[in-house]
């Protein structure tokens, strides 16, 4: 662990992601059925920062305007989805989502 003297925060280097088989699993799965269009979820991720790594546990999929080069997710969801989470006292997962993913159709990385 490293500390920025100028703001007094503390800095962890985090060792690569890791993605449980679970959430590798889904990814393919919704990249497969949506063949050449994109599409794309947020990631529950495990800050491991004992060990200093992360681990995404799962994906989150919401209705989103998809095309061969681009996935805009619904806020609206979205929102509606972390409303929901607090309503059911859940709300110790939201802070659990933090990235998210995407494909890239027949499109190679770039």
């Amino acid at each position: 662990m490293t500390k920025d003297n100028d703001d007094k925060k503390e800095v962890i280097k985090v060792k690569p992601l890791l993605i449980e088989s679970k959430a590798y699993k889904k990814m393919m799965y919704y990249s497969k059925i949506m063949g050449t269009d994109e599409v794309g979820g947020m990631l529950v991720v495990d800050k491991d920062l004992e060990n200093k790594r992360l681990i995404v546990e799962d994906v989150l999929l919401f209705r989103q305007v998809v095309s061969g080069a681009s996935v805009i997710l619904d806020k609206d969801k979205i929102h509606g989805f972390m409303t929901k989470l607090i309503k059911e006292g859940k709300e110790d997962l939201i802070p659990k989502i933090s990235g998210w993913w995407h494909s890239h159709g027949n499109g190679g990385t770039f």
